[in-house]
């Protein structure tokens, strides 16, 4: 099984936490500083997800803009995993401390407890 990680969070949190990380095979992906409107978001982030599915990758780190209805239909298309954070308390995704969570999954979904 693989791990799909949704991130509303900063472009630099995104890629410090898959730094972090480097004793596995992660892919990365982002729509920040884009333009996307919701429609746009949601291909890009699936066609995305659909290509990790198919590499050697095991965690993928998809940097979006937190917007629950495309979380919801991912987690909806998607066979994988798909976990969401977001350092944004106002979303329903909000998570504390988001890198320490993300860490201590990745960790937990490595030993397969």
């Amino acid at each position: 099984m693989k791990l799909v990680m949704l991130i509303d969070g900063s472009v630099s949190e995104v890629a410090d936490i898959a730094e972090s990380v480097p004793y596995i095979k992660v892919s990365h992906i982002t729509t920040r500083g884009s333009e996307r409107d919701e429609l746009q978001e949601y291909t890009y982030l699936l066609n995305g997800i659909e290509d990790f599915t198919q590499s050697d990758r095991e965690v993928l780190f998809a940097n979006f803009s937190g917007r629950e209805i495309i979380s919801k239909n991912l987690g909806d298309e998607c066979s994988e995993m798909i976990l969401t954070f977001s350092d944004d308390k106002e979303n329903i995704h909000y998570t504390k401390c988001p890198k320490t969570a993300i860490l201590d999954l990745i960790d937990i979904f490595e030993r397969g407890d």
